[in-house]
Parts: C-alpha cells; sequence; structure tokens
C-alpha cells in the first residue's frame, strides 16, 4: 500500500494526531514532493506499493521534513561524508533497480511476501 501521512509520521518520530498546522503542512509538502521526485528519479510508471518505492518515499520525505538546508552540520566532517554516501548509494541502487529491473507490479504478484 503506499506511504501515507500517518507513515512519514511515524517514521519521522511524530505523532500524527498531534500535529500543529505547520507540521501538518511540511509533513504533507514532504510527501507530495518525494512522490515527485522518485516519480522523477524512475518514471511515472513505478509501482507505488513496490517496498523499495516506499521506503525510498519515507526516506526523501523524512529527509525533507528534518532537513531543510542543503548541508548538515550536525554531522562530522568525515562521519557524516561517510553516512550521507552510504544512504546515497542505498537511494541510488534502490532507484536504479526500480527504473530498469521490471519488477512487476504488486497486483501481479511483486508486492511484499
Amino acid at each position: 500500500m503506499a506511504v501515507t501521512k500517518h507513515d512519514v509520521c511515524e517514521y519521522v518520530g511524530l505523532e500524527a494526531e498531534y500535529l500543529d498546522p505547520v507540521q501538518e503542512r511540511r509533513v504533507d509538502q514532504a510527501l507530495a514532493a518525494s512522490r515527485l521526485w522518485l516519480r522523477g528519479a524512475v518514471g511515472s510508471d513505478v509501482d507505488m506499493d513496490n517496498p523499495m518505492a516506499e521506503e525510498l518515499v519515507l526516506m526523501a520525505a523524512g529527509e525533507m521534513f528534518e532537513n531543510r538546508s542543503l548541508t548538515d552540520d550536525r554531522l562530522s566532517k568525515y562521519a557524516g561524508g561517510k553516512a550521507a554516501a552510504s544512504l546515497n548509494r542505498l537511494a541510488h541502487d534502490a532507484i536504479m533497480q526500480l527504473k530498469y529491473c521490471g519488477f512487476p507490479k504488486s497486483e501481479e504478484g511483486g508486492g511484499a511476501e
């Protein structure tokens, strides 16, 4: 099933029932932007119910919600670069697989077992 606002809230550690209007708008915007990002990266026919696609949407929405700058000052110069590189490599690999591996659509048996 496609990622919901509640899923994003859970991913970033918020309780969806207690969001203030600004947080709710940010979560909605991050979710919409992350879906568009994945469709742009993979193609408009991406199966948004594929578990890898769902995880990428959550990762992107979480990143967009939590980090509003182009650099992350919280991470050290060395550990931060390695952590970001690992995450980016994982996301890149998943995008390439979704784009080129021809996974069947969920209704064709491509969903989680």
